[in-house]
């Protein structure tokens, strides 16, 4: 995945991983509901005083514990599987330096210039904090434009038996 992470969800259907994580991604009506209670001013205070959670606790701590102990695996073992987790630990690291690629040479190629970041990193410390909310973000962004672009294809092949049957022969060809 995007952050380097083997969470065995196609060989293993009964993954910790894919359960907690389909228990974020899956909710009644009246859970989606909730979530949307904290939106309105003043409900949020409300379920706080009550100690209410609408935001799955424990599927929400395991998941974070998740990408907290591989960025801890990744800064011990200076491993690099150019993740979306390295990109991010190098910019929690980096905070404030001058980036090394500025003034880059004219002797690289355009696809090393564009990989590189050539700015100032003068912007607010990146927490572990941060990363993991954008974890949190790409997975749930991930699988719902996903199942989304899924879910056309299906109703568009659906509607237009032609290109479903050359779809078809094309797929039985390779």
């Amino acid at each position: 995945c995007a952050f380097g992470i083997d969470a065995q969800c196609f060989t293993d259907e009964k993954s910790t991983f894919v359960k907690h994580t389909a228990n974020i991604l899956t909710g009644t009506v009246m859970e989606n509901l909730l979530e949307f209670v904290v939106l309105v001013p003043g409900l949020k205070r409300f379920l706080e005083i009550f100690n209410i959670n609408v935001f799955k606790p424990t599927s929400s701590r395991y998941l974070r514990d998740i990408v907290v102990k591989s960025m801890e695996a990744r800064r011990k073992s200076k491993e690099r599987r150019n993740a979306m987790i390295d990109f991010m630990l190098d910019c929690i690291d980096k905070v404030g330096e001058k980036s090394e690629d500025e003034g880059l040479i004219e002797s690289k190629d355009q696809f090393d210039k564009d990989q590189s970041f050539s700015h100032d990193r003068k912007g607010a410390k990146l927490t572990s904090d941060d990363v993991v909310a954008t974890a949190l973000t790409m997975l749930v962004a991930g699988y719902d434009t996903t199942a989304i672009t899924l879910s056309y294809l299906s109703y568009s092949l659906a509607k237009h038996p032609h290109v479903q049957q050359k779809l078809q022969e094309e797929v039985d060809q390779a």
